[in-house]
Formats: structure tokens, C-alpha cells, sequence
């Protein structure tokens, strides 16, 4: 099963090495990836890592905080990305929400982004369709 990382923003050149990097027009500067496995894009951080979505949050809002987000770490956003802005990479489907505790979250098509603590390594997805309401965020 071949994996093929191609990210959207520069990683350092530490990564370099493990990931075949192409810019996507219009969402260079985001800290996202996209990673195609059997034909099929997904989305990942800037470290390989597959990103998911929650079935029971509403468009543009999360509802997993507490023990949810122990096990399904939102993705956050830091404050320099923040400051830089989406850029063109609204156009894209990229967006942040505002979470109840004030941080700032990565969403995609307006549906917040997880990770999931039992991904011990990049490209794993074993997130995927755990209680049916999780699922890999496909491109």
C-alpha cells in the first residue's frame, strides 16, 4: 500500500526526507496536508497524522470538549496561523471556529478537525468509523 504525502505548507527540512511535498493552489500557507492512499485524498496535519470529523457536531461548531477531546485532540490552531490568515485557502474549504473554551479550531468545510490519540504514527487512521460517528476527512 503505497502512501504519498504532498503537503500545503513548508515543513522543516527535517520532514522532508519521508514526504513528497507539491504546494495545492490556494491553501500553500495552511499547517494541513493532503495524502492520497488507494487512489483516495485525505486530509492530514502538517505531520502526517489523519484528521477527522465528528458526526454529532453542528456546522461550524464543536460539541467534544472534556473526555471527548482527551481522546479526539481538536485541531488547533496557533496563534502566528491565526495571525497569518487562510489566505486563499477559504476558498478552499478551510476555516477556523471559534471552541467554547476560546481556542481557535481548524475546520474543513465548515466541520471541525480532530485527531485521534490512538494514532501513534503519520499516515494511521485508526479513527476511522470508530462508534460510527468518526470518520477521515476525504477530499
Amino acid at each position: 500500500m503505497k502512501k504519498t504525502l504532498i503537503a500545503l505548507t513548508l515543513l522543516p527540512l527535517g520532514s522532508l526526507w519521508a514526504m513528497d511535498m507539491q504546494p495545492v493552489p490556494g491553501a500553500e500557507q495552511l499547517p494541513l496536508a493532503r495524502m492520497t492512499e488507494n487512489g483516495k485524498a485525505y486530509l492530514v496535519d502538517k505531520e502526517g497524522f489523519s484528521l477527522y470529523r465528528f458526526d454529532k457536531d453542528a456546522q461550524g461548531k464543536s460539541t467534544c470538549y472534556a473526555e471527548c477531546a482527551e481522546k479526539w485532540p481538536p485541531a488547533l490552531a496557533s496563534a502566528q496561523q491565526i495571525e497569518a490568515g487562510l489566505g486563499k485557502g477559504a476558498d478552499a474549504g478551510f476555516g477556523l471556529i471559534l471552541r467554547d473554551d476560546g481556542q481557535s479550531q481548524w475546520s474543513y468545510l465548515g466541520q471541525p478537525l480532530y485527531r485521534w490519540i490512538k494514532d501513534t504514527a503519520p499516515g494511521q487512521s485508526s479513527g476511522d468509523g470508530v462508534k460510527n460517528v468518526w470518520h477521515r476527512v476525504q477530499l
